[in-house]
């Protein structure tokens, strides 16, 4: 059985703007574009098993030609925020 909660508009404000600030505090942020074919294409280099995923660094230097430090951080990134349903605009991930 579903319950139903009644709120007021006010309060619906105050819920969403207490989101909104845990959200700041929290460090997060919207996924790029860039990051989000980045991502995807970890969860397919991880899926098909070709590599550890800690060497998959290589992988985007190689297939994106990005510089050893770039692929790292982008590898980072996925590392922390990994979802294997993968990634769209509406992804929020966190930064450390």
């Amino acid at each position: 059985m579903k319950k139903v909660i009644r709120i007021t508009e006010g309060q619906l404000k105050n819920i969403i703007e207490n989101q909104i600030q845990q959200l700041k505090e929290e460090n997060v942020r919207q996924i790029t574009q860039e990051e989000i074919e980045y991502f995807n294409y970890l969860n397919e280099l991880r899926d098909s098993g070709e590599t550890n995923m800690y060497g998959a660094g290589s992988y985007l230097e190689r297939d994106f030609s990005l510089d050893r430090q770039n692929a790292r951080k982008i590898l980072t990134t996925w590392m922390e925020n990994f979802n294997e349903d993968g990634y769209s605009e509406d992804t929020i991930i966190k930064e450390k």
